[in-house]
């Protein structure tokens, strides 16, 4: 995942181990798309042909974010990668805040999501006319949301849940996508799990040390 749209570090340490995958978390114009088509360019200068195999995720988080979509058709490609090397990413919940301006983030997602879904999909069915865009839905899935999501004519290439992202397959039935979300969803409860308990250790460990160095510090100062 990059810091920005000019992470210009982070795209040269995902090329030097070897990542087939570029995520960039916030993107809100043209001109954030702009800067990661020149950070891609720069990065990869010496063999564009590289980038022929990479995926791009763009994280649209603001319905400003929008206007890439409006000016896709106008932008200048590279000879080795084109829109199709770009995955387009709704995140249901930020789109939701962004429209509402909700402040927290406790709300849940469910409770817009027709209406988020049919803005989402409105905008996808103008768009994918012209340039078959590839996108992802992410933000809130529940068994509820594959249902409703696979309701619209235009179907999602990719689900993002939590730290994973998964492909959809055109021959997939919604209660295996639904497995499928399930058994990430597990993985990632696991993962979390993992990280909790080293976090926690390293918090003990620290709190010890540093009642350790107090203790010390006063017992050296007494004398």
């Amino acid at each position: 995942m990059m810091g920005g749209s000019e992470s210009l570090r982070d795209l040269q340490e995902s090329r030097s181990i070897g990542a087939d995958v570029f995520e960039f978390p916030l993107v809100e114009s043209i001109f954030s798309f702009k800067k990661i088509l020149n950070a891609l360019q720069k990065v990869f200068a010496d063999d564009l042909a590289i980038l022929s195999n990479k995926l791009i995720f763009i994280n649209i988080c603001t319905f400003d974010g929008l206007e890439i979509l409006e000016n896709l058709s106008k932008l200048q490609f590279f000879e080795h990668i084109d829109v199709s090397n770009f995955i387009f990413n709704f995140d249901r919940k930020m789109l939701i805040k962004s429209e509402k301006l909700i402040k927290k983030d406790s709300f849940k997602v469910f409770e817009y999501e027709k209406d988020i879904n049919d803005k989402i999909f409105g905008i996808l069915e103008k768009y994918n006319c012209k340039s078959k865009l590839n996108f992802s839905i992410s933000g809130g899935v529940r068994d509820e949301s594959l249902v409703s999501i696979f309701e619209y004519d235009c179907k999602p290439n990719f689900i993002k849940t939590g730290m994973f992202t998964f492909p959809i397959m055109n021959n997939k039935s919604i209660e295996s996508l639904k497995e499928q979300v399930l058994h990430y969803q597990c993985i990632e409860a696991d993962l979390l799990k993992i990280i909790k308990d080293s976090l926690q250790f390293k918090n003990d460990y620290v709190v010890r040390r540093q009642d350790h160095m107090i203790n010390y510090i006063i017992n050296k100062l007494a004398k």
